[in-house]
């Protein structure tokens, strides 16, 4: 999730937990966990009480390692949900939340079967939300049965987003301090920019491919990302948007390479977000970096690399590979 998703999800989160915090429900019975998955999974905040949990720190990064993170969360399930005893009560079967705006980078299949093992008992529900256009349903619908889809990632629709989740959560809270675990399982009614998704009779959306090109501002030397879709029609990939990264750092773990695509694969040029240009200098960087502000045109021109600070020439003849990242 990049530009206004990741913004939105950060704020989104926040929102959530200072909202929950106010409910004494909530409090007295919500222990929260975050986990984290780009180009791998990690664990951005323990199973911790709502009154002591930080806000978890959401970074940018390249790939959607699916696999990685329902592993981690059986993992984290078995270490981290306490199982009733003779002698102790256990925690209520835990709600699981995912959200995800692309598609599967890693093996999934495997840490799957393993999940479905220990869910059945462990699990009170699954949720899973697809934001945005570019999502694989037909995955989604094999980790959940309860899949939803958020088509907009506009800051509005992820907040109605997450004032559902809240509420959610809330009356969840309510059913675990009555003891009954058929109303901690209650949703809450769903927002107008959250689709449940019948499996079994709805089309599914579209699954659109898209990949990720890196480049920097050639004046403010800021690093960005270039949003390509895969067109349906001709498979090239079409220029969607760009998206800043200096307040948003780029999780230095991600690698998850989409390969290299020839530059006919590609179709317009997505606006560099600082200085606007509509071009970029796509080959001839000494350090093989993607800058904007030159013209792809048939004519050499001289160009200065924003990071190596080397000169070089550029000309748009003929066909070059362009590295690209997995979104």
């Amino acid at each position: 999730m990049v530009g206004d998703g990741i913004a939105a999800l950060r704020e989104g989160v926040r929102t959530m937990l200072v909202t929950l915090r106010r409910n004494p429900h909530a409090l007295e019975t919500a222990w929260i966990s975050f986990i984290g998955f780009s180009s791998t999974a990690r664990v951005l905040c323990e199973l911790t009480p709502l009154e002591d949990i930080a806000e978890p720190e959401l970074r940018l990064g390249h790939g959607t390692a699916l696999g990685a993170a329902i592993e981690l969360l059986s993992e984290r399930l078995v270490n981290e949900v306490r199982k009733g005893s003779t002698s102790a009560k256990g925690d209520f079967r835990p709600l699981v939340v995912l959200l995800t705006d692309g598609q599967p980078t890693d093996e999934w299949k495997v840490a799957k079967a393993k999940f479905d093992q220990i869910s059945s008992h462990m699990v009170a529900n699954m949720y899973v939300i697809g934001c945005g256009e570019d999502v694989d349903y037909e995955v989604l619908g094999h980790i959940s049965d309860i899949v939803f889809s958020s088509p907009e990632m506009t800051p509005d629709a992820m907040a109605k987003l997450f004032v559902w989740l809240t509420a959610t959560v809330s009356s969840a809270s309510v059913g675990v301090t009555d003891g009954r675990q058929e109303s901690a399982d209650t949703m809450e009614k769903l927002p107008d920019s959250l689709h449940k998704l019948d499996l079994k009779k709805d089309r599914l959306p579209g699954r659109r491919r898209q990949v990720f090109v890196s480049a920097v501002c050639s004046k403010t030397k800021l690093p960005y990302l270039m949003r390509y879709a895969q067109n349906g029609s001709s498979n090239r990939y079409v220029a969607v948007r760009s998206h800043r990264l200096d307040r948003e750092p780029l999780d230095s773990s991600s690698s998850s390479s989409g390969g290299c695509l020839g530059s006919e694969d590609f179709e317009g040029v997505a606006a560099c977000p600082y200085c606007e240009s509509q071009s970029a200098i796509a080959h001839g960087s000494p350090c093989g970096v993607i800058s904007c502000g030159g013209m792809l045109d048939n004519r050499q021109m001289i160009h200065t690399c924003p990071v190596c600070g080397e000169a070089f020439k550029v000309g748009a003849s003929g066909s070059f590979d362009i590295n690209t990242v997995l979104g």
